[in-house]
């Protein structure tokens, strides 16, 4: 496959004080090109149709919606925070599965209570900006 052919043998380097040698890259997605946001893009759309939550989250104008997404940007949205702990272990397992990890310090919560992750807590906030 094209893609996989450019993604198999890719290498980089280094410079500090000089340039090393080449390193293989073992995963990841190539910085700095057209193509990386939208393989990432593609690979989380095919995540989110592995989750079963079209009963999950909040009603707007009669249609449920369980989360908002923009690039990386995840907004999880639910009535109740023991729903959030299920989707968020839920979206962990399945991003696992496929080598990704949630980044746990740039995670926030609007919830009243604390809530940890792979037994780590999240942070609390009482409003969120999103700038992009």
């Amino acid at each position: 496959m094209l893609v996989e052919d450019l993604y198999k043998n890719c290498t980089f380097k280094v410079e500090l004080h000089a340039l090393t040698e080449e390193i293989q890259a073992l995963g990841g997605v190539r910085q700095e090109d057209n193509l990386s946001p939208k393989l990432f893009a593609t690979t989380l759309e095919d995540v989110f149709k592995t989750l079963k939550w079209e009963d999950r989250g909040i009603r707007i104008d009669g249609v449920k919606l369980s989360h908002l997404r923009y690039g990386d940007d995840i907004a999880v949205l639910i009535n109740t925070l023991e729903e959030l702990e299920e989707m968020l272990n839920e979206l962990n397992d399945a991003w696992q599965r496929i080598g990704l990890k949630i980044n746990i310090p740039k995670t926030n919560l609007e919830v009243p209570r604390p809530i940890e992750l792979d037994n780590s807590p999240l942070e609390q906030v009482d409003k969120y900006v999103h700038v992009g």
